[in-house]
C-alpha cells in the first residue's frame, strides 16, 4: 500500500513540475524484443519446418567433405528440399565458405548413398553461434 501511495505522490509532483494535465500516469511500456531474439526465433522456426534429422553418415563424413579446417567452423544444419543448409560459427568464416565452389561439395555429397539428392548448398551464420562455439571448444 505504501508503494502505491509513493508512486501516486511522485506522479503528483511530476504533474506539478511539468504542468501535465493528465490526472493518471501513463501505463508502463511493455519490454520490447530485440531484433536478435526475433531473428533467432524465425530461424529456429525455419529449421523446424525442414527435414528434422540429417543422416549420421553425413555428420561423420563432414570433415572429409569440407576439409578439417572448414569443418571446425561449419556444421550441416538441415535439408530443405534439395538444399543443404550449413551453419558457420563466425561471420568471417561465412564469407570465406561462400566463396568456395559449391560443386566441389555437391560431388562429395552425391557419393553418400543415404542422402537425398542435393543440388545446392547454402551457408548461413548459426543463430546459436555463441553456444555452438563453446560446445565445440570443450570437445
Amino acid at each position: 500500500m505504501k508503494s502505491r501511495d509513493i508512486k501516486r505522490t511522485e506522479w503528483e509532483l511530476t504533474r506539478a513540475r511539468f504542468h501535465i494535465a493528465d490526472r493518471y500516469p501513463p501505463r508502463p511500456l511493455k519490454k520490447e524484443k530485440t531484433i536478435d531474439s526475433i531473428l533467432t526465433d524465425i530461424l529456429k522456426e525455419e529449421e523446424k519446418q525442414s527435414t528434422p534429422d540429417l543422416p549420421e553418415e553425413l555428420m561423420n563424413r563432414w570433415p572429409l567433405i569440407a576439409g578439417k579446417q572448414i569443418a571446425k567452423h561449419t556444421s550441416p544444419a538441415f535439408l530443405k528440399q534439395e538444399t543443404l543448409i550449413v551453419h558457420t560459427d563466425h561471420p568471417g568464416w561465412l564469407q570465406e565458405v561462400r566463396r568456395l565452389p559449391q560443386q566441389h561439395f555437391i560431388k562429395k555429397l552425391a557419393a553418400i548413398p543415404a542422402l537425398p539428392p542435393i543440388s545446392k548448398i547454402t551457408f548461413k551464420l548459426d543463430p546459436d553461434a555463441r553456444t555452438w562455439k563453446n560446445k565445440n571448444a570443450s570437445g
